[in-house]
């Protein structure tokens, strides 16, 4: 019996003294793997995501400058014709809160002197820009302009006006518009070759820091651009959409184009300026054509009158 122990403990021994794997050889090379490939990877990605951002941001900026372009062409080729406050009129729904100018103001009561108010109703009617009739009394009451003539005085006081131009003086400014144009002041467009970004890739402790700092800058000065953007982009659809309801597409050619010669009035127009002519009578007519109003001349209005009745 104590044979067989002293063979089991010596078997035992044995099976205890077998070489088992020992995995701490191997341990050590995968984690020094990972953790190299990590440290390549924090390395690498910071630098792609600057350097996309970078590329955003000038792509952005090239497309602001297009549409601040566009917006200061349009405005230009409709700059003898309307006053600033006229194309801020023509950008918003109704007339509540407009400010007009005193050239505006002006500018209507010379209209419905000329016109009568029969003439300066049926401008209104088109959707002209123009300070309705209770307006024109208003600021005529507060100014020294020459007296306005008995039926004119009568037609301002008693006349039906919108519900919106009553309250033109009591109406404030729309908040929305006045946020936009704060911070369109405020907000001025970034220029990643004006701003000092830190320089990434240096080695040391704050380099982590340092880098999160500049995508931090970069992706405010993208966010910035994208909302100016936006806002250009929404004023010159509302812009197009006003002067598409104002004029005709061959309105619309004579001012782009400054000349009318080159322009075949449609029948719409025609039409148009037929009517202004009979309402108006020619001084009014003569009027309109003077505040550069895209319409055709008289004689051309007379030579299609007699065509047409040529062909009747």
């Amino acid at each position: 019996m104590k044979e067989l122990d002293a063979g089991n403990d010596d078997g035992q021994e044995k099976e205890d003294e077998a070489p088992q794997p020992d995995l701490r050889d191997e341990a050590p090379c995968s984690t020094i793997n990972v953790a190299s490939d990590c440290l390549g990877n924090d390395e690498a990605n910071p630098k792609e995501k600057i350097k996309k951002l970078k590329q955003s941001l000038v792509k952005e900026r090239k497309e602001r400058r297009v549409l601040e372009k566009s917006k200061s062409v349009q405005e230009a080729a409709f700059a003898e014709l309307f006053n600033k406050d006229q194309l801020e009129r023509l950008c918003r729904r109704s007339r509540r809160g407009v400010k007009w100018s005193a050239e505006t103001v002006q500018k209507g009561l010379q209209l419905l002197s000329v016109c009568s108010v029969a003439g300066y109703e049926l401008l209104l009617f088109q959707k002209q820009p123009l300070p309705s009739m209770r307006s024109l009394r208003r600021q005529h009451e507060k100014s020294n302009y020459p007296p306005l003539t008995p039926m004119l005085v009568h037609h301002a006081h008693h006349g039906n006006s919108s519900d919106d131009d009553a309250t033109q003086e009591e109406a404030p400014i729309d908040n929305d518009e006045r946020d936009t144009d704060d911070h369109d002041e405020d907000q001025q467009p970034c220029s990643t070759d004006e701003a000092s970004y830190p320089a990434s890739g240096c080695f040391g402790p704050d380099e982590s820091y340092v880098t999160k700092e500049e995508i931090k800058k970069l992706k405010q000065a993208l966010a910035r651009e994208r909302r100016e953007k936006r806002v250009l982009e929404k004023k010159l659809s509302v812009q197009k959409a006003a002067f598409a309801e104002l004029f005709t597409k061959d309105q619309l050619e004579r001012i782009s184009c400054n000349s009318s010669r080159s322009v075949k009035w449609t029948a719409e127009t025609i039409k148009k300026g037929l009517q202004l002519l009979s309402v108006c009578g020619a001084a009014g007519y003569e009027l309109l054509l003077s505040q550069k109003h895209p319409l055709p001349s008289i004689s051309a209005l007379k030579k299609t009158t007699r065509e047409k009745q040529v062909e009747g």
